[in-house]
């Protein structure tokens, strides 16, 4: 009965072709002949897919947005992130009015040197409303059924007719009315902005506040409202200011300079391998050049910068370091090896940072990553003739010595 039931189903081809749901042998191709992700800057957006990224108010997710808006119409890297080409981005930004995005532009484009006309021009636009109060994308029914506007349609119509590639929308929460905190109706209006990015192939930058309270870095479930966002998302990032704990962690002690830090974290990356890498922007102050009489100075914009921590060692004696290497090399006197892990507890290898450069303990678990990345040191397994058992420990390798 099985295989007559599977030979009807595979001669009643025209069955098939004819109904919305079939089954079909699934035929690998070559790996050459699969066209590569279509990556508008890797690592970061991906065309017919939407990027979160979560900020509190203030953070710099909008100066973010602008920074990197210019560096895609103008073809140029963004920091770390790639970009290979030109291309045309739309920038819908609720939040501000239109006399200080044009302040924020004039700032990046001067700190980063951009000319309007060879590098912006017919390449960056600016989504725009007869009505201040009728931007509305998406609006929930009396039932919580989520529906597009006349707005989304029209916004869809006008993408597709400038041939635009990229939209940042900023922020989520101005765009649609409804139960922010209802997963379902956040499914059905992040699911509209999802399909426009499919429907037009275009990379979608999505702007989300933060919940209340402190956010942790790297957390995807930081987002106000319902979850169900981060589920619909293929990336998405946090972007936060740099605390107290994680300065003195990198040896900074100028205030200002950690206030005028922050730092980008993988959220969720579905199509890269997974990375603890964290992408460290600077504000800089801009002056725009709109000085008179009465202020000659003007007004000044932050910009956001790539920035890079100072080297955690720097301040570390080399003998210092030669004694921790030789304290880890050893090992514990019972004849253990130590650990990268901070769960093995008095095998971790972080403690021996802590005492020998009175570091605290997330310094040393940097310090032991960098090591680690390095090849300086490396796991190994071993017998733990305590236990009696194999185990993995930590090995110094003597070549790669500093």
């Amino acid at each position: 009965m099985h295989g007559t039931s599977a030979g009807n189903t595979t001669a009643d081809s025209s069955t098939e072709t004819a109904s919305n749901v079939w089954i079909e042998r699934l035929r690998i191709r070559p790996g050459s002949k699969i066209p590569q992700r279509p990556w508008i800057a890797k690592g970061l957006l991906l065309s017919k897919c939407v990027t979160e990224l979560i900020a509190a108010t203030a953070v710099g997710k909008s100066s973010f947005g602008l920074a990197f808006a210019m560096h895609l119409a103008a073809g140029r890297n963004f920091g770390r992130f790639f970009i290979n080409e030109r291309y045309r981005v739309a920038i819908f930004s609720v939040e501000e009015d239109d006399d200080e995005v044009d302040r924020r532009c004039v700032a990046i484009a001067k700190r980063y040197g951009f000319d309007y006309d060879k590098d912006l021009s017919g390449h960056f636009f600016r989504v725009r409303f007869r009505s201040d109060d009728n931007y509305v994308l998406a609006r929930a029914d009396k039932k919580g059924v989520v529906r597009a506007t006349a707005n989304f349609k029209e916004l869809e119509k006008h993408i597709s007719a400038k041939g635009i590639n990229v939209a940042i929308i900023d922020p989520f929460v101005e765009v649609w009315e409804g139960d922010e905190n209802d997963n379902g109706q956040i499914k059905q209006a992040a699911g509209l902005i999802r399909g426009l990015a499919r429907n037009l192939e275009i990379g979608c930058l999505l702007m989300h506040h933060v919940k209340k309270g402190a956010v942790d870095p790297g957390d995807i479930d930081a987002g106000r409202g319902g979850s169900s966002l981060g589920g619909l998302v293929r990336l998405a990032f946090t972007l936060t200011g740099m605390t107290a704990e994680q300065a003195k962690s990198l040896n900074i002690t100028d205030e200002d300079l950690r206030r005028s830090v922050v730092r980008l974290d993988n959220a969720k990356v579905s199509y890269l391998p997974k990375s603890s890498e964290t992408d460290w922007f600077r504000f800089e102050s801009i002056e725009i050049g709109n000085g008179n009489q009465e202020n000659p100075e003007g007004d000044s914009a932050g910009v956001l910068v790539p920035w890079k921590p100072p080297g955690l060692f720097a301040d570390i004696s080399p003998h210092k370091i030669a004694t921790a290497l030789d304290r880890i090399a050893a090992g514990l006197e019972d004849g253990r090896l130590f650990s990268l892990h901070k769960q093995a507890k008095q095998r971790w290898a972080g403690q021996v940072l802590v005492e020998e450069f009175g570091w605290t303990e997330e310094a040393a678990g940097l310090g032991l990553k960098v090591w680690e990345e390095s090849g300086l040191v490396h796991e190994c397994e071993y017998t733990n003739t305590k236990k009696g058992q194999p185990e993995k420990g930590l090995k110094v390798d003597d070549s790669k010595r500093p």
